[in-house]
């Protein structure tokens, strides 16, 4: 389950991006009142390495994703969560494999 929720929340926001699949070791939500949004923070175990994302969400559903922990670089991503359905994600093979 814990997998199928990263797959979600990372394919949802990266429309022709970078995908991953992993596992998260850790997570944690937190409810913002004061900015009215959810700060989700998870840590995902990749077979490369570790990621660390932090994700806030507001009430319209618009996100912003900041991924880290790979190398000193961090990659920011915004736009509206959508569901699974209607977000025409593509999943990526390697020839040969």
């Amino acid at each position: 389950m814990k997998r199928f929720i990263c797959l979600i929340l990372l394919l949802s926001l990266v429309a022709g991006g970078v995908s991953a699949q992993g596992m998260i070791s850790k997570w944690r939500l937190d409810n913002n009142d004061k900015q009215k949004t959810y700060d989700l923070f998870m840590s995902v175990l990749l077979n490369f390495g570790t990621v660390d994302i932090f994700m806030s969400i507001n009430m319209n559903s618009y996100a912003t994703a900041t991924l880290s922990g790979l190398s000193s670089a961090q990659l920011t991503y915004d736009g509206e969560l959508v569901p699974l359905d209607d977000s025409g994600v593509q999943k990526g093979w390697v020839p040969g494999r």
